[in-house]
């Protein structure tokens, strides 16, 4: 099964949707109890070459079918 976090940056109209094995992969969950860990808190807005860029999304420009096609 499939797992995904949907992760809001407060006062911003960014959002991330990230598959878990991607959390899991980049050390940024914890296997033992699927609990994100601090530093996934600590996402550079400004950074275009991190790993996560891929599943940023804007709530002011919903794009559904990006957002579909995370799920299919």
């Amino acid at each position: 099964m499939n797992k995904y976090y949907w992760i809001n940056i407060p006062d911003s109209p960014i959002f991330y949707i990230i598959p878990e094995d991607e959390l899991l992969k980049n050390n940024k969950l914890s296997t033992k109890e699927r609990i994100i860990n601090n530093p996934i808190l600590s996402i550079n807005l400004n950074s275009e070459k991190s790993w996560y860029q891929k599943y940023k999304h804007y709530y002011d420009k919903l794009n559904r079918e990006d957002i579909i096609n995370l799920f299919i």
